[in-house]
Order: C-alpha cells, then structure tokens, then sequence
C-alpha cells in the first residue's frame, strides 16, 4: 500500500464535525488531499485538526433549497469536483437532490429509496427478515390497544424508540437513544410520550447479554456494488452503557459477520462506507441485528490501523484509481475515546463490575484513539477544554 502512488488533486468536503469526520481528515490530509469542513459550531472537533479547513458560510441543513446551493457554489471554486462525505443529519437531503448535487460532487449516498430503507427502521427490520437476517421480537403499534397486546408478547424490560428519528431529533430531545420500560404500563407511558412529540413508536425485546457481546462489520462498497473492503470488531465498552456508542473496541474477524452484513446491504441496495451493527444474543448465541448507518462512523479509523482502510478506498475509488488489495484484517488491534470510556468505566466501577486495574488492562495493547494523536494534537486539547466546560456548566 505505502509504495502505492495516489493522485491526490480531489478536495474533499466533510458535512458535519465528528470523530469519524476527524478521521478522515487526518487519513486524506496525510498524504497531501485538501480537506474542507462545514458545521455551524465553529469550534467543533474538526476545526482544531490541522488537517481541515473550514468553510466559513452558514450551511443550515433546515433551509434545503439554500443548503443545496450552497453546497454547488462551494463546488465550483474548485477545479476538481470535489468528493462529499455526508453527516447523519445530512444524508436525507443529499439524497433527495442526488442527481443535481451529482453534477458537482463524487459521493456515495443512494437513493432516496434506499436511504429510508435505513432511516425508517419498520422498513429496515422487514428488508432484514426478507434478507434472511436473524432481528429481536418487534412490534409496530397503531394504537394504545395494540400496546397493550403486544405487551403480553414481549419479556421486560423492552425499549421503546422512534420508527423514524430525524437529525437526531430523539437524542436532542431526551438526551438517550431509548426508553426503557419495564411493565405494561411503563409502556404506555412511553407510549403516549413518543407519539406527544411527533414520534411514531416501535417496541423492541432487549437482546441479552453484555457491551462485549456487541460487534460490527463496516464495509466500503464501491459504485458497482462490489463489496472491496471490510473488517470487524466487537465493543468492549460502550457509552452510555448497554444502549449507547463504542467507547472502547478491538478488531476482530468474525467471518459470519461478514455473509450476515453482505446480505442486509445487498438487499437494502447499500453502497459506500457503512457499518452494521449486531449483539450475539446469550439465549440462544445467534448474531441479531441491531442497526446500520450508511455513512462513516467513529471506529472508521480502527479499520485504517488494522489494515483495512476504507476511507483510502472511498477516495480511490470516486477519484476512479486503482484500489491495491487489503491483506486480511489484523486481530486485537484496540480503539478507544479516552473521554467517553472513562465516564463508561466509572459506571461499571460504581456497578462493581470493573476494577481500576482491569480497566487498564482493557486499555494495554496496540490502539488508535478517537481524538488523540502526536502528529495533530490541538483537537484532543480543544475536546479536552470543551469538556472541562461543559463539567463546570453542569455544576453551576
């Protein structure tokens, strides 16, 4: 791979600040790409890296139309059509004007069709059992009698979540992924909260066992729907425990993960750089799917230090040059965010399930951080201080 030479000409336009987005800026910014950046908080993550510039104009993602155009004017300041890595809150607009933003961009969101396929999970779950993919006991209830049924179905707790969650909108609004209910009247409640804000809710069986027993494939599949490269790991640890996302990861091969992830994607008509996650039920040990985001995600940089490097292929791939093959993925190579791993431990120290001393054995061995790195170290500061902010905030 290193005696490989790329032509490096292509900028690149990141929709979002994130650790994933971080990471593919210093990977492209590394071997000389032009790397550009748009997020209204103007001291986002992003923006400390060396590695990205940001563009300076207000994008809001509420005003399309503006958005759109915005986007097109960034484009034609530049003599190479750029390549476009979308954010979550942004993949629904890309591809509802895919043809027109394809005129002035490389990228790999799909269609409409495709995208709510993802976004809408009842359409999700239902591509998943054509797809011959093992999915926990879920309900779609039309009504506050329907609850009450399916809740002589269904072991407690259970969750409960939105069928569709626009840009975050769930998270923004009660600061979690899922309401846990743990009786039938917890599930109306739940029930009657959801549908208040404008949520149409699903109810979902809890699949057992503990944060290590959960692992994801990430793939990149590339414009002629061939699947070029992709890995897996499991999570140690997550953040918020049990229902949250990976704090603390190691690679590992998992070759049933692989036919289990191709199939969902092949089905649902996936391509780019996604990743699909699945919790091994300790019931019965089958792999039950969990959730996947067609887009980066924050471990993307595990898969550049064990060996399988999607962002490389993503870029080589739109620019349409050659993609050198991947050796097989390289096992027990850890990925860490120091920040959150360390508010997911002291959960797990409170619950007397992990000692100071297995906590940092969980930590030994080769590992890619979230955030820090020798060679760009300002993002790490700049979360660091943003974080001490935020701590002394919430004690006011």
């Amino acid at each position: 791979m290193s005696n490989h030479t790329i032509n490096n000409k292509t900028p690149v336009l990141l929709l979002e600040s994130s650790v994933n987005h971080l990471a593919i800026a210093r990977q492209l910014g590394r071997i000389g790409v032009s790397v550009y950046g748009i997020d209204n908080d103007k001291f986002g993550l992003l923006f400390f890296s060396k590695y990205c510039k940001r563009v300076s104009n207000y994008f809001d993602p509420n005003k399309e139309n503006e958005f759109v155009t915005a986007l097109i004017d960034f484009s034609k300041k530049h003599s190479y059509k750029p390549l476009l890595y979308s954010g979550e809150d942004h993949i629904e607009i890309i591809a509802k004007h895919r043809d027109i933003l394809a005129e002035y961009y490389h990228f790999t969101v799909p269609n409409l069709k495709t995208v709510n396929k993802i976004i809408n999970k009842k359409e999700y779950y239902y591509a998943a059992i054509e797809a011959g993919i093992p999915v926990p006991k879920t309900f779609f209830p039309d009504s506050k009698d329907d609850v009450i049924k399916n809740s002589q179905k269904i072991d407690y707790p259970c969750i409960l979540k939105p069928i569709l969650s626009k840009s975050g909108a769930f998270m923004y609004l009660f600061r979690k992924k899922v309401f846990l209910a743990y009786s039938t009247e917890g599930l109306l409640h739940y029930y009657d909260k959801l549908k208040k804000h404008g949520f149409e809710p699903m109810i979902q069986e809890i699949i057992q066992g503990p944060d290590s027993n959960v692992y994801q494939y990430c793939s990149y599949i590339n414009m002629q729907k061939e699947t070029i490269a992709e890995f897996t790991y499991k999570k140690l640890r997550q953040y918020p425990p049990n229902f949250g996302i990976c704090s603390l990861g190691v690679s590992e091969e998992i070759k049933e993960l692989y036919g289990l992830g191709k199939n969902l994607l092949n089905k649902i008509g996936a391509m780019g750089i996604s990743n699909t996650e699945f919790k091994k039920d300790e019931r019965d040990g089958v792999f039950k799917l969990v959730e996947t985001n067609l887009r980066s995600f924050g471990t993307i940089a595990l898969g550049t230090r064990c060996g399988i490097d999607l962002i490389l292929a993503s870029y080589l791939d739109l620019t349409e040059q050659k993609i050198p093959a991947f050796s097989k993925q390289r096992d027990k190579v850890k990925w860490v965010n120091m920040f959150t791993d360390l508010y997911s431990a002291i959960y797990y120290f409170c619950k007397g399930e992990l000692t100071f001393k297995k906590w940092l054995l969980s930590l030994s061995g080769e590992k890619e951080f979230a955030v820090f790195s020798w060679d760009d170290i300002l993002p790490f500061i700049g979360f660091l201080l943003n974080g001490i902010f935020i701590f002394i905030k919430k004690k006011k």
